[in-house]
Parts: structure tokens; sequence; C-alpha cells
């Protein structure tokens, strides 16, 4: 069958394209001199929309074919994370549709792109699972989508920063958390920067974990906003919403009984039996706390317009820190503290009596009340006043708050993603971005006319691209957790 569509790309359009380098991936055919590999910045090229319908009927047909394979690559990668301690960025794959072309981008002859099927992944060992899973397929030449499967386009990085310096200002004597083998967690969050807008909205959460005075570790990332959760009790609580991968993920990857310095967490080979870190994480400060349900915050603080002194100054050049003192509920892909039981582990392989195993969310009893509002040059003063569900959420843009005066547009790509995490689907909604996002973001809120559509867990590093999830899965996942 013919390709579902072709784009022609000029050599005065080569902006919309990147080239790819031919030493990078093994997997076509070996190129002559003048040609390369192009893959179209999606960014730049959308779908056709005169053949949209048809790209999704000949993919949805694909991904009918391609569901056995699937399984079978996310049970090995699973069985892998389950025997080694292996990092969870190593683990992160998924497929989609992209426009690839082989040739020469001249001036006199345009570079014809069509769509092929592309695992993106981000190691060696799940490059080589998927090769000897779909390298034999070529029935998707019957649905115009390249004669073949490829693999090696880099995939998503979860959006915590994976380690920063600490900031001027950050005092790191006072407040942590008790881990085991001598470690201590630490979580402040940036206290606001000016008056006028005391909002929870993007607010920088600071982790790191020491053992005695050595530093160990230090990430970033945002506080959402608030949510009121009502626990057990039926008390209203006011808890700030962020992401669970950057309270726990890096502990639990990173052996910790024998680890002294600074240092991103090693895949190795081996047979490691993962530290039993952070069961006794809230020993010495605070009890987990059970909630039932969950709502944003309306913002009740008055707020005027801003003085323009105030606006995209430096993140952390005169912040001040403000410690938490207490964490009220976490789910990291099935571990972490669940309302029926003390911690648990994540990356167990998901059993029927697992709660939510591809959750991600934390929730932090701040130091003080704040807001959820952001301000906008166009719109001034906007809150966030409720939830958007799933079926309610358009193409239209959308706006992530990385900040109280930090707002990146955006446009809410349509369906769920095929995304994996340590062999599990983990359902996300894609975002394209007017610009790409930075690490540390994790956690920040993406609005749609005043409402939460979800949170930022994933971005790709050069890209504008980024994954979310969604409101309506951070609250069914915080009423079962």
């Amino acid at each position: 069958m013919d390709p579902v569509c072709v784009v022609n790309i000029r050599h005065a359009d080569r902006g919309k394209v990147i080239e790819v380098e031919r030493g990078l991936f093994n997997l076509f055919r070996p190129f002559s001199r003048s040609h390369s590999l192009y893959v179209a910045r999606l960014a730049e090229i959308p779908r056709p929309p005169t053949r949209r319908t048809e790209i999704d009927s000949r993919m949805n047909e694909v991904e009918e074919q391609l569901a056995d394979h699937v399984d079978r690559i996310r049970h090995m990668v699973r069985q892998r994370c389950q025997r080694y301690n292996i990092s969870t960025a190593d683990s992160i794959y998924d497929h989609d549709p992209f426009l690839t072309g082989c040739g020469k981008l001249s001036p006199n002859v345009p570079l014809a792109l069509s769509p092929n099927i592309w695992f993106q992944c981000r190691s060696g060992w799940v490059k080589d699972i998927i090769q000897k899973e779909i390298g034999g397929i070529s029935w998707t030449q019957h649905y115009g989508l390249g004669d073949k499967i490829h693999v090696g386009l880099p995939a998503a990085v979860l959006a915590a920063n994976s380690s920063t310096q600490i900031p001027r200002h950050l005092r790191l004597d006072r407040g942590g958390f008790k881990l085991p083998y001598d470690h201590e967690l630490f979580l402040n969050v940036q206290r606001p920067l000016s008056d006028w807008l005391s909002s929870a909205c993007g607010l920088v959460c600071s982790v790191a974990v020491k053992k005695g005075d050595m530093l160990v570790h230090h990430s970033t990332c945002k506080i959402g906003g608030l949510l009121s959760v009502k626990d057990s009790h039926g008390i209203d609580r006011l808890v700030g919403l962020t992401s669970g991968h950057a309270l726990l993920d890096i502990y639990l990857t990173t052996d910790m009984e024998y680890t002294n310095i600074i240092s991103p967490p090693a895949s190795r080979p081996g047979n490691h039996s993962r530290p039993k870190l952070l069961s006794r994480l809230l020993a010495s400060k605070s009890s987990v706390k059970q909630c039932r349900g969950a709502t944003p915050v309306s913002a009740e603080k008055a707020a005027s317009t801003p003085p323009k002194d105030t606006l995209n100054e430096e993140p952390f050049r005169d912040s001040l820190w403000e410690s938490v003192d207490s964490i009220y509920s976490i789910n990291w892909m099935g571990g972490g503290w669940e309302s029926i039981a003390g911690f648990q582990f994540p990356f167990a392989i998901p059993q029927p009596d697992r709660l939510c195993p591809d959750a991600d969310f934390a929730l932090l009893q701040l130091p003080e009340e704040f807001s959820n509002i952001f301000y906008t040059r166009a719109s001034g003063i906007q809150h966030v006043i409720g939830f958007r569900m799933e079926a309610e959420m358009t193409s239209d843009k959308v706006q992530v708050i990385l900040g109280p005066d930090n707002i990146v547009q955006g446009t809410m790509l349509w369906g769920l993603q095929n995304l994996h995490i340590r062999g599990t689907k983990f359902l996300a909604r894609k975002l394209q971005l007017e610009e790409p996002l930075s690490a540390g973001v994790s956690g920040s809120w993406v609005v749609q006319d005043g409402l939460l559509c979800g949170m930022v867990a994933l971005i790709y590093e050069d890209e504008p691209f980024a994954y979310i999830i969604s409101a309506e899965k951070i609250v069914s996942d915080i009423k079962k957790t």
C-alpha cells in the first residue's frame, strides 16, 4: 500500500527536520555519503487534517497487530528491572509514527518524508529487546507505514532534575526524615519571591539526601498547586501536589548503603537486591495520613497587578526556603504509603492487591497556606478553580505553570500514548509546547480555561513535547492510595 501521506521538504524548510547521523543508528541500509536519515520535527509538520482520520484508522489496526509483541517486550523489560538494580530512565520506551526519509536535502531536489513506526528508547539493552521482538516484522508496509519498524530515537525522561547544586540560603541541618543506612531526606519549598503573588503554583521543591554531614544527592521538582483532600475522618486537609518520582525514584534505584558521593543512579549488571530505603521515612517526624478525595483549592487571597521588576527573576538568586514537616501520601509506580498498609516498595510485578502500579504523585504538608493563582501579561491574575475531565479536554491551547509568572503555552494532543516505564504501561497524555522544557519541572500543573488538566511527568530533552498525567487519573489514584 502507498504511504498514508508524503510530505516534501524543500531546502528552505530544512529547519523542520533533524538530520540523524549515520553513526547513531545501524538499523538502516548503508547510505551513500551524500545521503542521510531525516526525521521531521513534529511541532513544525503536524498531520494533514484531510488525512487524519485515515491515519488514525491505520494506526489503530497496526496497534492491534502489535499488541502481542508489545506485551512480550513489556514482560522482558519488567523482568530485567526486577532482576537488576536498573535506573528508571534506562527502562523508558514508547512507540509512535514519525515522518522520516532518507536522501539528500539539496536546494534543487525536495526530500520526501513518509510515516514510519518508531520505537523510542534510552538504553542499549531495551533497544536489543525491542529489535529482537519486532525485527522481522514487515507487514507495516501493507498499511502504508514503511517496510519495517525502526528502533533508536531517544525516549522521554523523567522531568525531575537528576542532580543539581544546593541553592544559596538552603539549610539542610533541620527537619530531616530518617532513612536507612544513616541517611536523611530533606524536603524544602521555595518561599515566594514577592508578597503580591503568594501562590503554590510552580513553587520549587528541593529534595536532598545526606549521610551525616555529607551530601549524597540534591534535585528539584515543582509544587503544582494546592489540593484539598479528605482524610479518613472526613476532615479537609490542604496539601501541595508534586510528582512521586522526584522524591522516591533515585533512592530506590541507587544502592544507598554504599553511596557516599553525589552521583546519578547507574545501571550495572549483577543481581543486586534493592535496599529497603524509606521504610522508616516518616518515623521521626510525621505519620501517614489517609485521604479519600481531592479538590483544587480556589484562590481567596486578593492579588493586585504585580510590579514589573518582580518578573523573570533568576529562580534561586534571592530565594528563601521553608522545610516540609509532613509527607501526606506518596505513590510512585505502585509503591509508597497507602491507606491500607505501611510503606510498599514500587516496581514489583503488579498484583491484584497492589494499588495503582502506574501512579506518580506526592502530597506534602506545606509550611504555609498559598493560593492557586498565576499571572500572564495578557490576562493578568488567573485562578485554578477546578478539574477538567479527560472527556472534556480539547486540542485547544493549554498553559504549563512553571511558576506564578512563568507560563509556557502548549497544545494538548489527542489520545493516550504508548509510554512504558519499568515494563509497566504508564497512562499519560502528550503536549506539544512552544518551547522545550528543562529538567526540574516535574509536578508543574497544566491548565485550560482555569481548569486543571494534569501534571507534567516526563519531558523530551531537545524537543517541545512533554507527557502529563491527567487530573482525572491523579484524583483517582489519590482516592485509591
